[in-house]
């Protein structure tokens, strides 16, 4: 896993503190063949939206990463469809994500996620994305948290 993060984000350091500090088998999507690892994802937990009023739990797909020999053969697209399938079986009713550079915006939308410019907290505004998966109001607001394994909200 270590390996394919390295080569897509060039951080050795930042994945062995990442794995170090968020690991778990709960929230770590590893997709193989041939018994080797071709893409990761993170559901990353502990953060909210607020939508209308109501404050909901919202995993975080952080790090989506796919081996660079295996780059458009579809292995990111299963892995990201798979986070958010798992998300909506958990009863969350959204997932963020804020794609690394501007090129991949394209395709989160191809997966459903929409830009939300007025959200923030460190995030780049225009590259902050959701995808509902079942109907909220339209106003969102974006609060991280810091417990470790929060629920969904019904």
């Amino acid at each position: 896993m270590i390996r394919v993060w390295e080569e897509a984000f060039g951080d050795r350091e930042e994945a062995v503190r990442f794995f170090d500090v968020f690991f778990s088998p709960e929230t770590c999507l590893v997709l193989e063949s041939d018994d080797a690892v071709r893409a990761i994802a993170h559901v990353v937990l502990g953060a909210e939206l607020s939508a209308g009023g109501e404050t909901l739990a919202c995993p975080y797909l952080y790090a989506v990463a796919v081996d660079s020999r295996y780059r458009g053969l579809g292995y990111g697209k299963a892995i990201c469809e798979y986070a958010v399938a798992h998300a909506r079986a958990l009863g969350y009713r959204v997932v963020a994500t804020c794609p690394a550079d501007d090129p991949l915006v394209g395709f989160y939308r191809s997966l459903g996620f929409t830009r939300e410019e007025r959200l923030g907290d460190g995030f780049r505004p225009s590259a902050f994305m959701v995808q509902t998966l079942s109907f909220l109001p339209r106003v969102l607001v974006w609060h991280a948290r810091r417990e470790s394994n929060p629920r969904p909200t019904a």
